[in-house]
């Protein structure tokens, strides 16, 4: 469990589920399920996919080389290379991870051809798509330029703090919007 995200006090909480104290969880909290199968490297929680269904991302030439991939990958499979990151094929425990963050949604997962199984994000649920039409009712984006807007976005949906509208910072220049 995490807390305060962002904020000074900011905590990781490792715990089991059943061990987890409900009554600690609000608005500032973000609780993270894993598997029989996650492990902690570092300070890194990894759950590795199941090796059959291993199917490795693609980035199309829609990247915008912003960088969120880049450092969100937990296993460092992306590398900065000219124009676009490049996978590292044998690093990639295809988390997905770097899909989430992508604010061109230039990554994906390739399709499947014949004898091969990909897995493949689950749709978009109604709720998280209220939550976003909600949310552009409520916060002015429109300041941000199309990429970093996309981001910020995403980090008001998953905290519901609609502060970082106006506190994010964005690279590379890592100056606060006016």
């Amino acid at each position: 469990m995490l807390t305060d995200i962002g904020r000074p006090g900011q905590r990781v909480i490792r715990t089991t589920l059943a061990e987890l104290d409900t009554a600690s969880v609000d608005m500032l909290s973000l609780v993270v399920v894993g598997s029989s199968q996650t492990r902690w490297i570092v300070d890194r929680m990894v759950t590795p996919a199941v090796p059959e269904q291993l199917v490795t991302i693609t980035i199309s030439a829609d990247c915008t080389a912003c960088g969120s991939c880049l450092i969100t990958c937990p296993e460092g499979a992306l590398e900065a290379a000219p124009g676009r990151p490049a996978v590292s094929a044998g690093a990639c425990t295809d988390c997905l991870a770097c899909i989430e963050v992508c604010p061109v949604d230039a990554i994906t997962l390739p399709a499947a051809g014949p004898g091969e199984r990909a897995t493949r994000p689950a749709p978009i649920h109604p709720i998280e798509a209220q939550s976003y039409a909600i949310m552009e009712t409520l916060v002015d984006l429109a300041g941000w330029p199309k990429a970093e807007r996309a981001i910020v976005a995403r980090m008001i949906h998953a905290t519901a703090d609609e502060s970082f509208a106006s506190s994010a910072v964005s690279a590379p220049t890592r100056s606060r919007r006016e």
